[in-house]
């Protein structure tokens, strides 16, 4: 008899780390069966989870290093560390850190999120890098709310930026200058302006040359400010973060 099983439950449990015959003895099916219904119903993700499984694979060994610490990162994430320290602590990727603890705790997972990136932003006080930390405490000092890190559509696009003040105002910290990561950083700035946002973009002094020819034409819908002496002279960006597009 061909039983049926529930395979979105079957995906998420074998991508937090259950095994292949753990899951299939709890579903009461045979090993190569599950497989069979796997391929059928997704080949490009079953390919990844056979991939994954490879206890040759280095990444493979620290995953499952990692999830006997899952609860313990994210009592640290509780306590404040920002996803990007506990990225760089533990050498994993940040997105596979969200992927888990979403797996492995759900709703608590999600409701901590909300606590930290509503109001005057991160709850803590922490951006997941020094840039972003500090804009954080400099938007706090002068008592302008802000969102951290929400969910923005743009176009039919889905992008998370670093700040939002008001309804209006992008802000995204970077210090990266890979040229992937600009190709893909530009188009976003760009719908971020067509679709009526003013972009505040921050970036270290020693790093805008190499990566200035990405940005768009700057404007008053796109703003360039140097992270260095940012603290001494936000006064005079104040205006330019907090002003509107009706303003405009």
């Amino acid at each position: 008899m061909n039983k049926e099983i529930d395979l979105q439950e079957t995906w998420t449990e074998l991508e937090s780390g259950t095994s292949l015959r753990k899951t299939a003895k709890k579903h009461e099916i045979s090993h190569p069966t599950l497989l069979r219904k796997l391929r059928r119903n997704d080949e490009k993700r079953y390919t990844r989870i056979m991939k994954s499984m490879n206890p040759r694979n280095p990444v493979v060994k620290r995953s499952r290093a990692l999830s006997k610490v899952s609860a313990g990162l994210l009592k640290e994430f509780e306590d404040g560390t920002s996803l990007g320290e506990l990225s760089r602590k533990y050498a994993v990727y940040k997105r596979t850190l969200q992927r888990r603890f979403i797996n492995i705790f759900g709703d608590r997972y999600r409701e901590l999120i909300k606590t930290r990136r509503v109001g005057f932003g991160s709850k803590t006080g922490l951006g997941d890098s020094e840039l972003e930390t500090e804009i954080m405490k400099l938007l706090k000092e002068n008592g302008i709310r802000f969102n951290f890190h929400t969910a923005l559509a743009v176009e039919g696009h889905r992008y998370i930026p670093d700040f939002v003040v008001g309804d209006n105002t992008v802000i995204e910290v970077t210090g990266m200058t890979t040229r992937r990561y600009w190709e893909h950083t530009s188009e976003k700035l760009m719908r971020y302006i067509k679709s009526g946002h003013k972009v505040v973009l921050v970036i270290q002094r020693r790093k805008l040359k190499s990566v200035q020819h990405y940005f768009p034409r700057p404007s008053k819908w796109f703003v360039v400010i140097e992270y260095e002496g940012l603290r001494a002279n936000f006064h005079r960006y104040l205006e330019t973060i907090t002003s509107t597009t009706e303003n405009i």
